[in-house]
Order: C-alpha cells, then sequence, then structure tokens
C-alpha cells in the first residue's frame, strides 16, 4: 500500500491550511512510503504527532486560550505561560464561549473531542517512546496503525471543525 495514493491521505491533507502543515504532512506520507525504511511507522507517528500540534497551535493561539476565562493556568507545564494540548483543543472547538453556555445552552459536549484528540495524540507518541515495540513492524500492521492514525485525525479534525461551525451559527441564533 502507499499511503500517498489513498483517498484518506487527501481527506486528511485538505485540513490544514497552512504551508508548513502540508509540507510536513507531505513528508511524512513520503516517509511513511518508503517501505524498506524499518522506522517508517515510528517517523510517520512522529510528524503526524508534531504536526497535530502545530495545527492546534495555529487554530488556538496561546495567546487567544489565555485570555479565556475557562482557562485555568497548569502550574505543571514546562513554559511558566504555556497552554495544554487539551486546552488548545478544547479551544479549537468552542472558542472563547463559556463552558456552562456550550453546554447548557447548546448542549455541546466539548469534553469528548478534547479526550479523543488527546488519546489520538498520545498513541502516536507511544510509538516514539517505546521504539522497541514499534520498530520494523510487519508491513500489514504497519499499513493498519498508519490508517486507523489518519481516519482518527480526519474525524476528529472534522469535528472540531465541525463543533466549532455550528458552535458558532448557534451561540449567534441565541445572542440575536
Amino acid at each position: 500500500m502507499r499511503l500517498a495514493e489513498e483517498s484518506l491521505t487527501n481527506e486528511v491533507r485538505q485540513h490544514f491550511k497552512v504551508e508548513i502543515e502540508h509540507r510536513i504532512f507531505d513528508a511524512a506520507v513520503q516517509g511513511f512510503d518508503s517501505e524498506n525504511n524499518p522506522l517508517r511507522f515510528n517517523n510517520f507517528a512522529f510528524a503526524m504527532r508534531e504536526l497535530g500540534r502545530i495545527w492546534l497551535e495555529h487554530l488556538a493561539p496561546k495567546e487567544q486560550v489565555r485570555q479565556c476565562e475557562w482557562f485555568v493556568q497548569n502550574t505543571e507545564l514546562r513554559e511558566k505561560n504555556g497552554v495544554t494540548r487539551a486546552q488548545r483543543a478544547k479551544f479549537a472547538v468552542q472558542g472563547p464561549l463559556h463552558d456552562d453556555f456550550v453546554r447548557d445552552k447548546l448542549d455541546i459536549d466539548v469534553d469528548t473531542t478534547v479526550k479523543e484528540y488527546t488519546k489520538l495524540i498520545d498513541r502516536l507518541s507511544n510509538f516514539g517512546h517505546d521504539i522497541e515495540k514499534s520498530f520494523d513492524l510487519p508491513p500489514a500492521e504497519t499499513e493498519q496503525e498508519a490508517m486507523d492514525a489518519l481516519e482518527t485525525f480526519d474525524r476528529l479534525a472534522t469535528l472540531i471543525s465541525g463543533r466549532h461551525e455550528s458552535l458558532l451559527s448557534e451561540a449567534a441564533g441565541l445572542l440575536w
């Protein structure tokens, strides 16, 4: 299987709006398609994890996340004024809207989307951190893991953008 030829690959690519995101994604796919490389899935997982971070940083800039009423500083972060991956994912879905408003008035469960996103990133991280278990995986397993990662990322990116758009639309309807 060549990942570059899969329709899902193109669908995932459509979620990226910034040139660097396209370049990283294309490089991840190209690296995965290097079938003689025993690190091809590890490299793909690492690139997709980092791409997820970059993508969220573009959707949810730190300064905007920190201004939200729901933002609480995590004191365990290395960066003194940093925001967590979960906080960025939350902002990508609900923006600056208050939690009670989103939950009670709009009846939208943001937490589930956030948990699914962080679970995907944690899964991708495992392939980089526990390289002995995932080094030189059999081709069928490698391909299945890559497709699972792409399917999950596509589903979550679609969900994040869909919820964000419907949430803003519903909020506007309630406010006007």
